[in-house]
Formats: C-alpha cells, sequence, structure tokens
C-alpha cells in the first residue's frame, strides 16, 4: 500500500470512487486570530495492491503543533472487497478527512503525518500566520483610464 496523493485543501469529497478538492495545496492557514479554526481537510488517494485488499489497513493522521504536541488524530481503517478493479490491478481509493473544526492556538510550522499500518507514508507542513491588516484601498477616480486606442479604424 502506498499514498499516490497528499494535499490539504479547502474543501474535499469522494463520489462514485472520484476524489473532488477544491482549492488544494495548500500551505499557509492565514488567521485574524489565535486561536482558530484550521480550517482544512485532507485529500488522499491510496493505492492498495491486489494481495493487500482483503487485509485491514489502518490509516493514522497525526496534526501535530511547532511544539510537538499532537492537536488532532484521526484513525480510519481500510480493507477492499468486491471492487471494481481487476485481479491484477491496483486499487485506488480515495479518502478525505476534515479538519475544518480543529483548533490551532498558536503561530508557526504545524506538521501532518499520515501512517499506514504504523508506517510514515507522508508529513505535510503548513505555516499558521497572522493575517496582516488590510491595506485601504484606493479607488481610481475618473479619468485614471485612458481611452482605448484605435488600431487601423477598427475597433478593439
Amino acid at each position: 500500500m502506498r499514498l499516490e496523493s497528499v494535499l490539504l485543501c479547502d474543501f474535499a469529497e469522494v463520489r462514485d470512487n472520484l476524489l473532488f478538492v477544491v482549492a488544494g495545496g495548500i500551505s499557509r492557514l492565514w488567521r485574524s486570530e489565535f486561536p482558530g479554526p484550521m480550517g482544512v481537510q485532507l485529500a488522499l488517494i491510496v493505492a492498495i495492491e491486489p494481495a493487500e485488499r482483503n487485509v485491514p489497513h489502518e490509516l493514522h493522521v497525526d496534526v501535530i503543533d511547532p511544539s510537538g504536541t499532537t492537536i488532532a488524530e484521526v484513525r480510519a481503517e481500510l480493507q477492499l472487497s468486491g471492487t471494481v478493479a481487476d485481479a491484477d490491478e491496483v486499487a485506488h481509493v480515495p479518502v478525505t478527512m476534515d479538519f475544518r473544526n480543529v483548533t490551532v492556538a498558536v503561530q508557526g510550522w504545524h506538521t501532518v503525518k499520515v501512517r499506514v499500518d504504523d508506517q510514515v507514508h507522508a508529513e505535510l507542513r503548513v505555516k499558521a500566520e497572522l493575517r496582516p491588516p488590510a491595506s485601504p484601498r484606493t479607488v481610481p477616480g475618473a479619468g485614471f483610464q485612458a481611452p482605448p486606442k484605435k488600431r487601423g479604424g477598427r475597433p478593439n
């Protein structure tokens, strides 16, 4: 068994054995204050070899803060039987885990550690940071935009 894809995203869902991901590849958690919600989901594609299908596998994910404290832990059991994959085909299983409501108490680098059968298969790092205050926007007034130039007598 191996992990084909692992990413943090705004939203992930499995439907009809397909993984739907919105805004994946998150590496920063911009928050206006701490503590605050982690606000992400984990999306995985697990590849399971034919010989491993009928054996239960444990998927274990820890979220660890900068001090080394585990702030979230999720365990799931994977076991395939009666899959649509051919007998000699590697089965690809999409999995999502929800960390949107996990509380991030401090700024700094957090680690999302993914283990399968007690073996680390992936580690993602994500940095929690304070969102810089919004700068006032300058709204251009009338006359700031130049009129379009003519090209050969045709409109642009």
